[in-house]
């Protein structure tokens, strides 16, 4: 802590003292007893996050990736599946910086070799402008682009140039409203109408006369659409940055289950005995999109071991987790293809769970429409990965427990594992409920 805060109150120490906080927490990390890890680890992952950001100000995408890499391997270690999925949203970010960064070098090629090159050095100062951010560098450009109310907004953003008349900005937020609507990021578009909000609001509050009361009414109207933009935006980036945003509270679904034939439940676990297909349902129903996380820890079995996911409200698939001796895991039927067969596309090699350690399982489930994503991590690792139709999906054998509205559950044939966790949430516009009671409105 004090190497941090002296960081901030002496910043030409700033690169050294990071560096060497960087590496105390490391330390501290690596050998931090079982019950301080997590603790010490998510605060290890923040200072990665923040080095990584440091680097990709100066364009140093390498470092930075390293530093993500590792905040990942940290996520993954301490077994933080929310963790895991926001510095997966940052380094997916990364690519895209770096893909920009990889189209701006292509552009000040095309404009070297042909500076007359308009549509080039249009595009290259929307980039500077939206996507970066960087006013400076978006002006040197827009001179090139042929674009004279371009170069004099732009002009106008530095405070040097100031438009000669209020009225002006008005146009200057109509243009950047327009070009909000051509952009296609988010990032772009949120910028695009941060610019336009700020020229309405200078009209507003140019002194002199009272103006016409419709040209008012459009400075008004225009500055209200763009804030409600503004924040629209701002939460689609916040929420793809930290996906643990999005959704619902996470719902214990191990409380409220009653435990059928061939398990008992104990401790606060729910314990299965050693038998053939011993399978629980979850009392609750999904409509829509959620995630599902569990741990289960395995004592015995070689056979099948797994989880059944929901698919809208009348259909089901299973995940298989430990195949028949570990041969294979993956989803239970794709188009008629069990895990077990070569063209099922889940269908990944060495599918066992270790005796007597926990395993983590989280699943997420992205409905939209009549397709459907299924991504699923054990311990942190990714496992499984499926994008299609919703009819491709079936269960196989008789692992899903059989109601009106399909239901999460375990399931195992001769094994005997301890279900410690069972959560559930429902992710944006989607419903959970719970069994016997009204589908919430």
């Amino acid at each position: 802590e004090a190497l941090a805060f002296r960081a901030e109150v002496l910043p030409d120490q700033a690169a050294d003292d990071k560096s060497k906080l960087d590496k105390l927490y490391e330390r501290r990390y690596s050998t931090a007893p079982a019950a301080k890890k997590s603790e010490i680890g998510k605060r290890l992952i923040d200072i990665l996050i923040d080095s990584a950001d440091e680097h990709i100000d100066a364009d140093n995408f390498t470092a930075a990736t390293l530093a993500y890499n590792r905040a990942l391997a940290v996520a993954r270690s301490i077994d933080s599946p929310p963790t895991i999925a926001r510095v997966q949203a940052l380094i997916k970010n990364l690519v895209s910086r770096k893909l920009i960064q990889a189209r701006i070098a292509a552009l000040k090629k095309n404009l070297k070799r042909n500076p007359r090159d308009i549509k080039s050095a249009r595009e290259i100062t929307s980039i500077y402008l939206l996507e970066v951010n960087s006013v400076r560098r978006a002006l040197a450009f827009a001179s090139l682009s042929g674009d004279k109310k371009l170069v004099t907004y732009i002009a106008s953003l530095t405070s040097s140039k100031p438009l000669p008349k209020p009225t002006d900005y008005i146009e200057m937020g109509s243009y950047f409203s327009t070009l909000a609507s051509q952009v296609t990021s988010p990032r772009a578009k949120l910028n695009a109408h941060k610019y336009a909000a700020s020229a309405f609001k200078t009209y507003l509050d140019s002194p002199g006369p009272n103006p016409p009361s419709l040209v008012k009414i459009r400075a008004e109207v225009g500055r209200k659409k763009s804030l409600e933009q503004i924040r629209t935006l701002e939460k689609q980036i916040a929420n793809a940055a930290n996906p643990e945003n999005v959704g619902g509270d996470w719902i214990d679904m191990l409380k409220e289950v009653t435990a059928p034939a061939g398990w008992r439940k104990a401790n606060g676990g729910l314990y299965s005995s050693f038998t053939s297909d011993a399978k629980a349902a979850f009392p609750f129903h999904c409509d829509g999109s959620y995630e599902l996380k569990m741990k289960i820890y395995k004592s015995a079995g070689r056979a099948e071991i797994g989880v059944t996911i929901p698919i809208g409200a009348s259909r089901a698939t299973c995940w298989v987790i430990q195949g028949l001796r570990s041969v294979a895991g993956g989803l239970s039927s794709v188009n008629g293809k069990r895990y077990i067969d070569a063209g099922n596309p889940t269908r990944y090699a060495r599918a066992g769970l270790s005796n007597k350690k926990t395993a983590t399982i989280f699943v997420k489930v992205e409905i939209n429409k009549d397709k459907v994503k299924i991504t699923g991590t054990i311990n942190g690792s990714k496992r499984l990965k499926f994008t299609g139709k919703v009819r491709d999906l079936s269960h196989y054998y008789s692992w899903v427990v059989y109601s009106r509205n399909k239901s999460p559950g375990v399931f195992c044939d001769y094994a005997k594992i301890k279900v410690t966790e069972a959560k559930i949430r429902p992710l944006a516009n989607s419903k959970v409920w719970k069994t016997g009671t009204e589908k919430p409105n």
